[in-house]
């Protein structure tokens, strides 16, 4: 039987992390961000929107990495300026993440809980 080979960035805050060179994915993300604010804006603008009750946020290659949760943190505070915007509460975020199994869920846990206290309560 063959074995199956994982091609992966390294973990951890090593030399050769992810965590150390990923600037390049960074500035991709930045780029991303105005579009992801546009399209939450847009969605939420929508009649056929409605932002009452859940919103699910699916991350399909997360990384554990400094920049793990910089474009779900966007989404969530785009759903949230929308909400005060529309004058109406915001809505349950369910945030999904999925990557390799060997990426350091421990630390993307502490990126969420650390992203969860950032939060001040939109009133």
């Amino acid at each position: 039987m063959a074995s199956e080979q994982m091609v992966h960035m390294s973990q951890g805050q090593g030399e050769t992390s992810y965590a150390r060179n990923s600037s390049f994915q960074k500035a991709e993300q930045n780029r991303m961000k105005s579009l992801i604010e546009a399209v939450i804006a847009d969605l939420c603008g929508s009649s056929s929107t409605l932002l009452h009750g859940k919103v699910v946020i699916a991350d399909l290659g997360c990384s554990s990495g400094p920049n793990a949760l910089a474009l779900v943190s966007t989404a969530i505070n785009a759903i949230h300026s929308q909400c005060l915007h529309l004058q109406q509460p915001p809505p349950e975020v369910c945030v999904l993440l999925n990557d390799l199994p060997d990426n350091d869920f421990n630390t993307v846990v502490k990126s969420l809980v650390m992203l969860r206290q950032s939060k001040d309560p939109v009133s």
